[in-house]
């Protein structure tokens, strides 16, 4: 039998992006991402999740995020433990393999004209290009197209 562990969030960061060099030279960057969901009475509860990046991603990462910053992360369920003081200690988070940066921080309160303000596009945007009119001797008109050989 197979298994599935793959995590996908949409939150806001709560702080900025701790950005860690390991002794081999690896970049981790560790993140807390809250989100939240409202139940059938309309209260909002939060969830903070940990969420850790490694090499290319946790650079890029630490040097884009900031606090409040809403993003799409996408990765797997990590358990950890070690042992501190004599106690055994457990931490479960979230092992980042795609971060999309959605959106800029909320706007600070009176800085409406700052440029955090303005619309912003997603950082990760695909685009398809249009779909190519035929031209228009192609089908006898200005892109129309010949419903006599249509089947329907």
């Amino acid at each position: 039998m197979s298994s599935l562990n793959k995590v996908m969030i949409i939150g806001r960061l709560c702080a900025d992006p701790e950005l860690k060099k390991l002794p081999s030279g690896t970049s981790v960057c560790n993140m807390r991402v809250a989100t939240s969901v409202r139940n059938k009475e309309g209260v909002e509860t939060a969830t903070f999740h940990t969420v850790t990046a490694f090499e290319a991603l946790a650079d890029q990462c630490a040097n884009f995020l900031t606090k409040g910053r809403l993003v799409y992360i996408e990765g797997s369920i990590v358990n950890r433990s070690w042992e501190k003081d004599g106690e055994k200690r457990y931490s479960t988070e979230v092992r980042a393999n795609r971060v999309d940066f959605l959106g800029p921080k909320p706007a600070e309160a009176g800085s409406a004209d700052g440029p955090e303000s303005a619309p912003h596009k997603p950082a990760h945007t695909t685009s398809r290009p249009a779909p190519k009119k035929p031209a228009a001797d192609e089908w006898g008109g200005q892109g129309s197209t010949p419903t006599d050989d249509m089947p329907w």
